[in-house]
């Protein structure tokens, strides 16, 4: 009896904790969640991509069941601002899949961040419509903040779609 009032007493505790301490601008979260598509080949991946704008970007791919695919760092300053992978599911393990999954990756958040200054919101400028061509990889934003990218050189395509929070 007295382990079960503890354990409950417990539970209702940690129920009041607050879950996330990212807060910028009182009461918004710096973050953005995309439907992702992955085509390449004839296959299609879908998944859920998070990124967080917390000193970079920090982002998370899982797919639709809840298994994380895998996690990704991109600083916004520093001498080595290169995108590094972490948590790669073992499909995907391999140094020529990591390789073109980083520098798409990078290319995608240069290519988003790079009209960024200090004054405006992360979430504001990646929202921007623009077309960006770089070597074999192509970019295009569309107005609604669908981003659109192509590996021309190995036929990937990716489409990040935003999940929007309708109350």
């Amino acid at each position: 009896m007295t382990a079960r009032f503890i354990l409950t007493n417990l539970l209702l505790l940690l129920s009041f904790l607050p879950i996330s301490a990212d807060r910028v601008d009182g009461d918004s979260i710096l973050s953005q969640e995309y439907d992702l598509l992955i085509k390449f080949r004839g296959q299609e991946i879908t998944a859920i991509c998070v990124l967080e704008f917390h000193q970079g970007i920090v982002g998370t791919v899982v797919n639709h069941f809840g298994v994380k695919v895998f996690d990704f760092i991109y600083p916004d300053s520093g001498e080595k601002k290169k995108l590094r992978l972490f948590n790669v599911i073992k499909p995907l393990n391999k140094w020529y899949i990591r390789r073109v999954l980083r520098r798409d990756l990078t290319f995608i958040l240069s290519s988003l961040l790079s009209p960024l200054s200090s004054k405006t919101s992360p979430l504001s400028s990646i929202s921007k419509p623009r077309h960006v061509v770089n070597k074999r990889r192509r970019l295009e934003v569309a107005p609604t903040g669908q981003i659109s990218v192509s590996n021309e050189r190995y036929g990937i395509d990716y489409l990040f779609t935003p999940i929007t929070n309708n109350p």
